[in-house]
């Protein structure tokens, strides 16, 4: 499937690129399609082929992820300026990286799939009793810790969206520069960066709890928001203190779904679930922040509203820490 979708998300990326509207919207259906089955199953085979090192791994694809993204971002406009193509080159050449991906990810697609039974980083169930008619039967809709795991999700995504939109309009309407607003935003993601090898690192160490690194993660983003709120003229520093935390907090994430889980069905079921509920939450937020922005003519409230979700996120994340399995 992971295969699959990288072809998918070729092909996606070249008919958005074709100059006919009908396959524009097809593209970007294609395109959102190999996005959820590669990010739902990703930590699943990570789980399967690497159970003792899921929070390293983790931290390194979102990483790459995180470069590849800013990379992109910051050479479509000089691209689109080569040729009569413009935005469609810009992004039609990205079809290459996926095949490449294919290309390098292909010898893994002869293998087996077989997995015999791996030595659990947490929990106490053994091994083999996920193969018997009791996997079957486990639902992660029905566990609070993967409810718990889901929630944390829903609110991390919605903060670094809301982040990703609003944030260098946060900082105008404080008084920052365009230009510096924006560079702002690029720093925000570099540390981003950064946040997500340092979890990595640390979760490395910290596999069966995470209540340590939550206690850290939470302040990071109430010191980030609040800072913002009180005293915008810092407004690089909480730039990067928002960044590190959002890197982190999707490193911890992601890994969840592999270290409080028995198998790596169980880490698929379990990632279907806190990711489709978390994007949808991430979809809603910038949309009901930047209406509440336009209601009150600020955004005073707004953030005050972000900082009040972080009581949701200190509860759920610091649930989904716990050295249990769900």
């Amino acid at each position: 499937t992971l295969g699959a979708a990288l072809l998918i998300l070729a092909a996606g990326i070249v008919l958005r690129s074709v100059p006919w509207l009908p396959l524009l919207w097809l593209g970007t259906v294609l395109l959102g399609l190999a996005i959820a089955l590669a990010n739902v199953l990703l930590p699943s085979l990570l789980k399967r082929d690497f159970p003792l090192d899921a929070g390293r791994y983790t931290g390194a694809y979102s990483a790459v992820q995180s470069v590849f993204a800013a990379l992109a971002a910051g050479v479509a406009v000089p691209v689109a300026g080569w040729t009569d193509a413009t935005w469609r080159l810009a992004l039609g050449m990205w079809a290459g990286l996926a095949l490449i991906a294919f290309a390098v990810f292909s010898p893994r697609l002869r293998g087996s799939t077989s997995v015999k039974a791996l030595r659990q980083p947490v929990g106490t169930a053994s091994s083999a009793a996920s193969s018997t008619g009791g996997e079957h039967r486990w639902s992660p809709w029905r566990s609070p810790t993967a409810w718990m795991i889901t929630v944390a999700m829903g609110t991390q995504s919605t903060l670094y969206y809301v982040v990703i939109t609003w944030w260098p309009e946060i900082e105008q309407a404080q008084g920052i520069s365009a230009n510096a607003a924006g560079v702002h935003l690029s720093v925000l993601q570099l540390c981003g960066i950064v946040g997500n090898l340092t979890t990595a690192a640390v979760l490395q160490r910290w596999q069966r709890d995470q209540r340590g690194l939550v206690a850290v993660l939470v302040p990071l983003n109430v010191t980030g928001l609040a800072g913002m709120l009180l005293l915008p003229a810092w407004a690089l520093l909480w730039s990067m203190l928002i960044g590190m935390a959002l890197g982190s907090w999707i490193v911890f994430c992601l890994a969840s779904f592999s270290l409080r889980t028995r198998n790596h069905r169980h880490a698929a079921s379990l990632s279907g679930m806190a990711q489709s509920f978390g994007y949808l939450l991430a979809a809603l937020g910038p949309f009901v922040l930047g209406a509440l922005h336009d209601v009150t003519g600020s955004w005073t409230t707004p953030l005050a509203v972000l900082l009040c979700l972080q009581l949701v996120q200190l509860v759920s994340a610091y649930g989904a820490a716990r050295p249990r399995l769900a």
